[in-house]
């Protein structure tokens, strides 16, 4: 099975229907959260880089049509629509505070690449 794949630009909107399987929303927001309230994350490469230019560093990359497929890593659990996140974990984290939190640096629209499966 072949991914295809393509770069855009989402908005923070968008950016909040990216999901994941099973509770790893909670988790993430709960990361994020860490973020803003925590000095340990601020003190990081990547929390001090998100925090400064409101976006991510590189694209986090999400799969557009995977809802209802088995998920590969995370047993019996099922991929989730509109979007599922495959990878950038912290960075997806840290964008949701930043747009959660109305921090004053977030950008608008943030780079993503979309996963397609055939």
């Amino acid at each position: 099975m072949d991914w295809n794949y393509r770069q855009g630009l989402i908005d923070n909107d968008a950016v909040m229907q990216v999901g994941h399987v099973r509770d790893w929303m909670s988790t993430l927001d709960y990361w994020g959260n860490d973020l803003i309230d925590g000095p340990s994350r601020r003190e990081t490469w990547l929390g001090r880089y998100m925090l400064e230019t409101g976006t991510t560093p590189t694209p986090i990359i999400v799969a557009t049509n995977a809802g209802g497929r088995k998920h590969p890593r995370e047993h019996d659990a099922q991929m989730v629509s509109p979007m599922q996140l495959i990878e950038g974990h912290m960075r997806l984290a840290y964008l949701r505070a930043l747009i959660r939190h109305q921090h004053p640096n977030v950008k608008q629209h943030h780079e993503v690449i979309f996963a397609t499966l055939p």
